[in-house]
C-alpha cells in the first residue's frame, strides 16, 4: 500500500507526457485503472489520456463551466 501511497505524478510520466498541454488536469490518470488495463500501477492510465486528448473533455469541461460547478479551464 505504501508503494501506491508515495507514488508522485513524475513518477509516472512518460515520455509523451511531458509535452502535453493536460498534464496538469489529468495528473496521469487512476492507479488502479492502469493496473486493470493490464499495465504497471505507474504506467499512464491510456483510457483518460484518450478522454483529456478528444473533444469529450472540451465538452464537459465546457458543459460544467455552463452550470458553475467550475470556472475557465
Amino acid at each position: 500500500m505504501r508503494c501506491f501511497k508515495d507514488l508522485r505524478v513524475q513518477d509516472v510520466v512518460k515520455d509523451k507526457c511531458l509535452s502535453c498541454a493536460k498534464l496538469s488536469k489529468c495528473g496521469v490518470g487512476c492507479r488502479a485503472n492502469s493496473v486493470l488495463m493490464g499495465r504497471e500501477y505507474e504506467d499512464i492510465d491510456p483510457e483518460i489520456c484518450e478522454i483529456f486528448l478528444s473533444s469529450t473533455y472540451v465538452e464537459f469541461n465546457s458543459y460544467l463551466n455552463k452550470i458553475g460547478l467550475i470556472s475557465g479551464g
